[in-house]
């Protein structure tokens, strides 16, 4: 069962100690006319860390990427490069190079010109320039298509060249404007590898706007999830899908199962909640008082059919009402009465995901895999 969404109540969970930031974007806010795209957006990024900025359209990441790169300036707020205050230096005053969802190549430059135009414009000798040159286009697999024009290029491959061109001027920040956007699925994953090999190999900074969440989870160190102009949360992929802070993030990070309960009892971490009658426990860093109402995130992962799960866990009895193959897995429907579960198992050799439509099954999870919310106001 799905909850609708609500504005958030944003919950602190505990972070491990990091390294200090050397950019930091502090109370950013940006105005159009009364409207607020952004507000006060406060973020830290790290040396060679990956952030992607993820969120709905019309969420401000793009936004908030422009105004790092310097196309925008903010309504207020700073943008700290190793504490200094950059927000009055033009674009090409800051160490940072975009690559854009349109690529934005010069169509009358070859390859390996379009690479070498940053190079040039800053005064690079021509030697040194032919070394950078050739050596990004190794890096970015195309130094094959150094003499060709970017008409005759698949759209990869553009994406390729954009990357080339904004990284062989160094710069300690890559912002990425939804790159992948205009590729077709395979080529979005080919590409993501390729995203991912060089920013480990050259240890620069990223931050990567997109709505895609499967993207996002498979680039990122750590996820900013941004909703109406703020930040709803913070934190690695695993952290965001498995531990969410509200509803919203929880929906948005792939599909759950969320449910509204009543707390009964708790003993440190785990909860025995009730909710329309059937009683379960779950998860929490939180504390809940008896009878305060919570929320509830369940992975459809988490969910194992006709287990043995322990009393301790949560075990019930349910009628299988949907399937649907998945290539990997089936995604099931299963009813109990007050609600309709979905349930992800591994796909087996043959025609069927083991249970049939109609058929009666046990299903349960274990506790700890039942993660616990406040409820948003």
């Amino acid at each position: 069962m799905y909850l609708s969404n609500t504005t958030a109540v944003r919950h602190d969970i505990p972070q491990t100690a990091a390294p200090p930031a050397f950019l930091s974007l502090v109370n950013l806010t940006r105005y159009y006319d009364a409207t607020a795209a952004v507000r006060g957006l406060s973020l830290d990024v790290r040396e060679g860390e990956y952030i992607t900025l993820l969120g709905p359209s019309g969420c401000g990441k793009t936004t908030t990427l422009r105004m790092i790169a310097g196309f925008i300036p903010p309504s207020a707020g700073q943008i700290l490069l190793d504490n200094r205050d950059i927000v009055h230096l033009p674009p090409e005053k800051r160490p940072v190079n975009t690559v854009f969802q349109d690529y934005a190549l010069f169509p009358h430059l070859t390859v390996e010109q379009n690479v070498e135009y940053g190079l040039r414009v800053r005064g690079v000798p021509r030697s040194e320039r032919r070394a950078r040159v050739a050596d990004m286009l190794e890096r970015v697999q195309i130094a094959e298509f150094a003499r060709r024009y970017p008409r005759y290029l698949s759209g990869g491959q553009q994406q390729r060249v954009a990357l080339a061109r904004a990284l062989v001027c160094r710069p300690r920040l890559l912002l990425l404007d939804e790159p992948l956007g205009a590729l077709d699925a395979r080529l979005r994953e080919q590409m993501q590898i390729v995203l991912k090999d060089l920013q480990r190999e050259l240890n620069i900074a990223f931050v990567h706007v997109t709505h895609d969440q499967a993207e996002a989870m498979a680039l990122a160190d750590r996820i900013v999830v941004m909703r109406a102009g703020v930040i709803e949360q913070v934190d690695s992929p695993e952290g965001l899908y498995h531990r969410p802070v509200n509803d919203f993030v929880a929906d948005f990070l792939g599909t759950t199962n969320l449910l509204k309960g009543r707390c009964v009892s708790q003993e440190g971490d785990i909860v025995l909640l009730e909710t329309d009658g059937l009683r379960m426990r779950g998860r929490t860093h939180l504390q809940f008082a008896a009878g305060e109402t919570l929320h509830v995130s369940l992975r459809p992962s988490c969910i194992h059919l006709n287990s043995s799960l322990s009393a301790q866990d949560n075990v019930f009895d349910g009628r299988v009402e949907g399937i649907v193959y998945r290539g990997e897995n089936w995604l099931l429907r299963i009813n109990t009465g007050a609600y309709h579960w979905i349930a992800l198992t591994p796909a087996r050799t043959g025609s069927d995901a083991g249970v049939q439509i109609g058929q009666n099954i046990s299903f349960g999870w274990r506790a700890e895999d039942c993660w616990l919310m406040k409820a948003e106001a």
